[in-house]
C-alpha cells in the first residue's frame, strides 16, 4: 500500500470517526476559541414575508428582527474541525414561551464545519469564497457563489442617526453574544424533529465589541432578499472573541 494511500485512509477513518460522534452522542466536542465578525440588526420591511420563513412551530416574536453576520473562527477544535469562516441571516422568533433565532442561510468555507451544522439543522453550505477583510477603518464581508455576490457587509464606526430604544436595550442585553436559542428543523428546512441549539460556555470568555452601522447588501434571487431592502442600513456591531464555547442541540419534539 503506497504512502498517500495510507495517508487517505487514516484522514478518512478519522473523519468517519468524527461524523460518527455527531449522529451518538448527546452533545458536540467541537470548540471556538477565537474568532472575529461583523453583525447587523434591523427589523423587516416585509412583515408577511418574515412570518412565512418562519416553519411551524415557531410563531413571531414580540418584535420581528432580522439579523445577519459575517465570522472568521481563527481558532477551533479539535482536528479535523479546523478553522474557517461563516455568514449567516437569521430572524427572531417565538417557540413556547421562549425568544430566539431561526437560521434562513448559513454559508461557510470547511465540509466538517458544514457537515455537523447540517446535522444540528443549520441550513449550510460550502460556498465559493467568503471573506471578511478590514478596509481601513472599515470591515467587508462578502459571500461569493456561482459567480455572484450572495450577500455583503460592511460596517463602520459611528451612528448616523440616533439609536432607537430597542436597539439600545439589545447592546446593552449582551444580544451579540449569541447566548440566546436557536431554533432549527432537522434536516435543515424539512423536519420533522424541531432542535434548541446553545452555545455552552466551556471556560470564561472575553468579548471586544465596538458599535457602529453596517450596510448590507442581499442578491434579488435569494428567497429571503424581500425581507429588507438592498443597501439597508442599521445598527452594527464588531466583535473579538476569546474564550471557549461549544454548540450544544436538545431535542423539543
Amino acid at each position: 500500500m503506497s504512502k498517500l494511500l495510507k495517508a487517505m485512509l487514516i484522514i478518512l477513518l478519522c473523519l468517519g470517526a468524527y461524523v460518527a460522534y455527531f449522529l451518538i452522542a448527546p452533545r458536540f466536542i467541537g470548540a471556538f476559541y477565537e474568532f472575529q465578525g461583523i453583525n447587523i440588526v434591523v427589523e423587516p420591511k416585509n412583515v408577511d414575508l418574515y412570518r412565512s420563513m418562519l416553519p411551524k412551530p415557531l410563531q413571531m416574536p414580540e418584535r420581528p428582527m432580522v439579523v445577519m453576520f459575517f465570522v472568521d473562527y481563527t481558532s477551533v477544535g479539535p482536528w479535523p474541525f479546523t478553522p474557517y469562516l461563516e455568514a449567516a441571516l437569521a430572524l427572531r422568533c417565538k417557540y413556547g414561551n421562549m425568544e430566539g433565532w431561526h437560521v434562513k442561510t448559513m454559508p461557510v468555507t470547511r465540509q466538517v464545519a458544514n457537515t455537523g451544522g447540517r446535522m444540528m439543522g443549520f441550513p449550510k453550505y460550502i460556498a465559493d469564497e467568503i471573506t471578511l477583510r478590514q478596509e481601513g477603518a472599515a470591515w467587508k464581508g462578502e459571500v461569493r457563489h456561482r459567480d455572484k455576490s450572495v450577500m455583503s457587509l460592511q460596517f463602520r464606526k459611528g451612528f448616523a442617526r440616533a439609536l432607537a430604544p430597542w436597539e439600545k436595550k439589545l447592546i446593552e442585553s449582551g444580544a451579540f453574544h449569541f447566548d440566546e436559542p436557536i431554533f432549527q428543523l432537522v434536516p435543515p428546512d424539512k423536519g420533522p424533529r424541531l432542535q434548541r441549539v446553545m452555545f455552552e460556555k466551556i471556560k470564561p470568555e472575553q468579548w471586544k465589541s465596538e458599535t457602529g452601522t453596517c450596510r448590507m447588501v442581499v442578491d434579488k434571487d435569494e428567497p429571503w432578499a424581500g425581507l429588507v431592502p438592498a443597501g439597508t442600513e442599521g445598527l452594527g456591531v464588531f466583535q473579538r472573541f476569546t474564550g471557549a464555547r461549544s454548540l450544544v442541540p436538545y431535542k423539543l419534539d
